[in-house]
C-alpha cells in the first residue's frame, strides 16, 4: 500500500515523492553504507536467499489478507517451513495486524521504505520485521528507520495511533517451522546510526564506522 502522492517502482525498487523526486530507500541505503553486507556470499547464494525471502514475505502477506492458497506450500518446499513459522507466530501471538507491506515515507528526511507489518500486540504497537535467518544487528537500524517514519502515517493513511510510541523487534523464521521473536530493540543509538546513513559529513561517517567496528 502506498501513501497518497507517493510512488514505488517495484521493477527498480525505487521510491518517488509526489513531485517525482527519487527518495532514499531504507534497505538500499543500508547496503550502500555497509550496514547490511552480503558481500561474503557468492552471487548465486545471495540471489537464492533474497528470492526465498521475497517468496516468504509474499506468502505471509496473503495469509494475513486471508487469500492464501495452501497448495502453494507444496510448490515451494524450500520456503514452506518459513511460511509455516510465520503463520504460527500470527496465530500464537494473537496479534492484530493493522498494516501489511505498508510503504512509509518520511517527507522531512527524504526517505521511504516498506514495513513487513504493523501490529497491535497486547497493549503495544509494534513494527516487526520478518527474517528467514538469524536476525543481525542491522535489523535494529532498519526498524529504527521505519518507526521514525510511522508518525507520518497519520496524515498519509489516517492511522489513528501514529503519534503513539511503537516498539521494534525481529521475528526469526526457522527451517524447522518454528519461530523466535527477538528481545525489544530499544537502543537510541539505532536511530542515530540511521540518521548518520542519510548524511555524508565526517561525523556521520564516524558514527557508522564506529557501529560497524563493534559488529565484527
Amino acid at each position: 500500500m502506498n501513501p497518497e502522492g507517493f510512488r514505488f517502482d517495484a521493477a527498480t525498487h525505487t521510491y518517488y515523492d509526489a513531485e517525482g523526486r527519487e527518495l532514499v530507500g531504507v534497505t538500499r541505503r543500508l547496503q550502500q553504507k555497509g550496514i547490511v553486507d552480503y558481500s561474503h556470499l557468492p552471487a548465486n547464494e545471495r540471489e537464492y536467499y533474497l528470492a526465498r525471502g521475497r517468496a516468504v514475505h509474499e506468502a505471509l502477506r496473503h495469509i494475513i489478507l486471508g487469500r492464501f492458497n495452501r497448495d502453494y506450500l507444496d510448490r515451494v518446499p524450500d520456503c514452506a517451513p518459513y511460511i509455516v513459522a510465520g503463520e504460527t507466530f500470527l496465530v500464537r501471538s494473537g496479534c492484530k495486524v493493522i498494516f501489511v507491506e505498508q510503504r512509509v515515507h518520511h517527507p522531512l528526511l527524504g526517505y521511504a521504505g516498506t514495513i513487513d507489518m504493523l501490529i497491535q500486540f497486547g497493549d503495544w504497537l509494534v513494527v516487526p520485521d520478518w527474517k528467514c535467518t538469524k536476525a543481525e544487528r542491522a535489523a535494529r537500524i532498519q526498524t529504527a528507520a521505519y518507526t521514525l517514519a510511522v508518525p507520518y502515517l497519520g496524515s498519509q493513511e489516517g492511522y489513528i495511533y501514529a503519534d503513539q510510541p511503537h516498539r521494534r523487534l525481529a521475528i526469526e523464521l526457522r527451517r524447522d517451522g518454528s519461530f523466535r521473536a527477538t528481545q525489544w530493540y530499544e537502543d537510541i543509538e539505532d536511530q542515530q546510526v540511521w540518521l548518520a546513513c542519510l548524511n555524508e559529513d565526517e561525523h556521520s561517517r564516524a558514527v557508522i564506522e564506529n557501529w560497524r567496528s563493534r559488529q565484527e
